[in-house]
């Protein structure tokens, strides 16, 4: 689970839904996170021209073409397929309430 939450940190991070499902303990990790990889990354962007700087927009066009730019925040797959086990037995169990 912590693997996914740092892959899509800044989407989970920017996108309500998706962080209303994650516990206190969860939400302080991924803020830690994405803190920790702004300050890991701060040193290297702020020798960038300024308009490079930015870690979650990816610059395409020329300098002139500010409609080129975009996002580079990984965003889950929504229609994947997910697999889980039940250790143990629970009855009649359908995710998500169905």
């Amino acid at each position: 689970r912590l693997r996914k939450m740092e892959r899509h940190a800044l989407f989970i991070f920017e996108d309500e839904t998706s962080r209303a499902k994650l516990s206190s303990a969860e939400l302080k990790y991924l803020e830690d996170y994405n803190n920790a990889v702004h300050e890991h990354l701060k040193g290297v962007l702020d020798e960038l021209p300024e308009h490079y700087r930015s870690h979650v927009v990816q610059q395409i066009g020329n300098d002139d073409d500010d409609d080129k730019d975009q996002s580079m925040k990984p965003e889950p797959n929504m229609d994947g397929f997910v697999f889980f086990r039940i250790r143990e037995d629970v009855g009649n169990f359908l995710p998500g309430g169905a």
